[in-house]
């Protein structure tokens, strides 16, 4: 407007109302919301609606020159004010909302990661345990030698190197006690008797699976069905049970195969029954009586020669099925 017209007063004129409405709404609202140490929706509500009540009044009195005042003007600046302010505190409304589920969201993302990463602790301080006593079994018989070469009149060297090769063994015994008891510290016994619903404890192994797959561009499609739900004390070693069962159907599907897993929880009779089933390769003929033996496992490294630790925890196994088609 300036550009197209040198009249200063003709580019002040039609935004001047404009202005001055503004500047008092910002005014009216410093001093009635702003300033206000109890602010709540309603203080705020209410603000906006006096605020852009009396500006708008303010603006079309100018509009007017103060004069030709109608009840039905006030009344439109009323439900004027009244609609934008609604609209105002909906869109607020919308926000909280949403970051409320943002915050909803990465809490429980959080609680997911909670659960998984103790399941996998708990499963590894399980394991160390009976590496422990494996440990204990080798001091016993370092000692037992020691003892036997000293009786026996073996020359002094044979009886100093098997005396220590039981010291060394004992310190790797108390360095690994005392790495368990770090990690059990981290963690409130307590908590494992905390029950948890299977519908809660599949959610987040539904949860990392899909992501693991989405991640990796798997072929594998993941279906749960939960016909009975009920609760589980220790729900961060079945956790791992499940996990792991889900996770060596996954490895046992061929690249490139349309591949499944299906996990069927259900009530029959007295006892809850699991199923894991996939469409991999399945399990060999001769290794199903072995296959819930501690420590059992095909997997191997031909490269490395590391050995998968295989299954974890037995008694956790029994009653278990795995089928695979």
């Amino acid at each position: 407007m300036y550009i197209s017209n040198t009249n200063i007063y003709q580019v002040v004129n039609p935004v001047f109302t404009d202005i001055l409405f503004y500047f008092t709404y910002g005014l009216l609202y410093y001093f009635l919301y702003w300033k206000k140490i109890d602010s709540n929706l309603t203080n705020f509500f209410v603000s906006i609606v006096l605020s852009d009540f009396i500006a708008n009044v303010l603006e079309v009195s100018i509009l007017m020159s103060f004069q030709g005042y109608k009840y039905s003007i006030f009344q439109d600046l009323v439900i004027i004010a009244f609609i934008r302010s609604t609209i105002a505190v909906c869109v607020i409304l919308l926000l909280r909302y949403y970051s409320f589920l943002l915050i909803r969201e990465e809490h429980e993302e959080r609680y997911r990661n909670l659960v998984l990463i103790t399941s996998k602790i708990k499963s590894e301080v399980y394991f160390m345990k009976k590496n422990k006593r494996d440990i204990e079994d080798v001091m016993k018989k370092a000692y037992f030698l020691y003892k036997t070469l000293s009786e026996n009149n073996y020359p002094t060297k044979f009886e100093n190197a098997s005396l220590d090769v039981a010291r060394n063994v004992h310190e790797i015994k108390k360095d690994y006690i005392s790495v368990i008891q770090g990690l059990e510290e981290m963690f409130d016994k307590r908590h494992d008797n905390i029950k948890m619903d299977i519908k809660d404890i599949m959610n987040i192994i539904e949860a990392d699976v899909k992501e693991y797959i989405r991640r990796n561009r798997l072929d594998v499609y993941l279906d749960c069905k939960i016909y009975d739900n009920f609760s589980v004390e220790k729900h961060y070693y079945l956790v791992s049970i499940i996990r792991n069962l889900i996770y060596n159907g996954i490895e046992a599907i061929e690249e490139g195969k349309n591949g499944y897993i299906r996990i069927i929880i259900s009530k029959r009779y007295n006892e809850y029954t699991f199923i894991v089933s996939d469409n991999g390769s399945g399990i060999k003929d001769k290794n199903l009586d072995y296959i819930f033996n501690p420590g059992f496992s095909t997997k191997f490294n031909r490269e490395t020669g590391d050995i998968c630790r295989g299954s974890r925890f037995p008694y956790a196994y029994n009653g278990w099925k795995r089928s695979c088609k």
